[in-house]
């Protein structure tokens, strides 16, 4: 890892990625060759430009609205958890939805409404624990996912609003701080204690004995839960927006920040966390998820962004998504990103790999590849120099299924992608 990495951000609306480095051009992207390729087999591209860096970065962005399933919903899709081949969505005033994945075609398995209102949910030990707003905490047996069963609840200090679960403890994220439940016993959730934080807490997530909570004005707390009876705030990074959700990954907390988009943050030392780079792609990031070095982003009306973290201090977008509503949260599973997407339900993407082979030549041209399982449809070719200008060739690929092949299976979870239906 660098010693002394200079922070550098992106964003969404002209690409900018700003650095330490500088190039004289404005890149400019002519043409590409060939102009398209198909679902089933890697196609080698060449772009020809102007003004291209010998470090310039390239990545396609898909042109208007991309495919993918919907699963629609009686509530409010707020929050969701994928576990042993089902996903379960906290749909607000009706709270806790339990969807099979596992079927030819994915059905509603169980559902169960809850007292108050379905923010945030976590899964562990076939338990389902809901962040229900102003009735607290409920537990779920979802061990048989038919028929999801209230086996414990507990009152909370504020409205609760997301939960995670760690070595038998529920750590829950409310409007008066982060809350600490026994929950070893599923069906008599006790109240341990409570940490006050200067604002609402929006998202947690624990990790190596340790909770990160998003605390909406005051950005990322780290708090030491090696004891969970006596939580200690030990260290806290004021974030540019309003911190919504965090994830953590490797030493690096990701925040979901509101108008100032994804935030990354180093927590390798927890009592010093420190701003290490940011992407500016969402127009209000409410929602994170990191797997395999990359964050998913939901932005609220600005749909779903693919953020590579793979370096911390260089977050780059490399894919966006749109949705017909407003983005809240998101789980990522085999090749696929379930979007909590408000009043249109549970948005299914899926997820395209990174571009392969990228080399810039010294004549103004790039060559990459684009491989097999690419997504289709149709997308602008961005590069980018080190100094953050960008040139783009409007809609200049174009990724088709073969019209020899009826459709393309789409799988999900080992199974073959079919329109969900849902509840109502």
């Amino acid at each position: 890892m660098k010693a002394s990495p200079s922070i550098r951000f992106c964003f969404l609306g002209t690409l900018l990625l700003s650095g330490a480095q500088g190039y004289a051009d404005q890149p400019e992207v002519i043409s590409a060759e060939p102009p398209g390729g198909f679902v089933d087999e890697a196609t080698e591209v060449l772009v020809e430009g102007r003004g291209l860096s010998p470090s310039a970065s390239v990545l396609l962005v898909r042109a208007g609205p991309s495919p993918g399933r919907s699963f629609l919903t009686p509530g409010y899709s707020e929050g969701i958890a994928l576990a042993e081949g089902h996903a379960y969505i906290a749909d607000g005033w009706s709270g806790l939805l339990v969807i099979d994945l596992d079927s030819l075609t994915p059905v509603l398995a169980g559902a169960f409404d809850t007292p108050g209102y379905a923010y945030g949910v976590a899964v562990a030990g076939g338990y389902a624990y809901i962040a229900d707003a102003a009735a607290g905490l409920q537990v779920l047996d979802v061990r048989d996912p038919s028929s999801p069963t209230l086996v414990g609840s507990h009152a909370t200090p504020g409205s609760a609003r997301r939960v995670a679960v760690s070595d038998g403890y529920a750590f829950v994220a409310t409007s008066s701080g982060l809350q600490v439940l026994d929950v070893h016993h599923s069906n008599a959730p006790t109240f341990v204690t409570g940490l006050d934080t200067p604002s609402p807490a929006y998202g947690v997530a624990v990790a190596d004995g340790y909770a990160y909570v998003a605390d909406r004005e005051s950005g990322l707390l780290v708090i030491d839960v090696h004891v969970p009876s006596s939580p200690e705030l030990v260290g806290h990074c004021r974030t540019r927006g309003l911190a919504n959700d965090v994830a953590v990954a490797g030493g690096f907390a990701y925040v979901a920040d509101g108008d100032r988009g994804l935030q990354v943050i180093d927590v390798r030392d927890p009592s010093a966390p420190a701003l290490a780079g940011g992407c500016e792609a969402s127009v209000h990031a409410a929602g994170v998820a990191v797997s395999d070095g990359y964050a998913y982003v939901t932005g609220g009306s600005s749909g779903l962004q693919v953020i590579d973290v793979s370096d911390p201090y260089a977050p780059t977008l490399t894919d966006s998504f749109d949705t017909p509503d407003y983005a809240r949260d998101v789980a990522v599973g085999d090749g696929h990103a379930f979007v909590a997407d408000c009043a249109s339900g549970v948005q299914v993407k899926r997820l395209s790999p990174p571009l392969q082979n990228v080399v810039v030549g010294s004549d103004n041209t790039i060559t990459f590849r684009v491989p097999a399982g690419f997504a289709p449809g149709l997308y602008h070719i961005y590069v980018t120099n080190p100094d953050g200008a960008t040139g783009v060739l409007p809609h200049g690929f174009r990724i088709r299924v073969r019209q020899s092949q009826p459709s393309i299976p789409v799988s999900f979870l080992g199974i073959e992608s079919a329109a969900i239906c849902g509840a109502g």
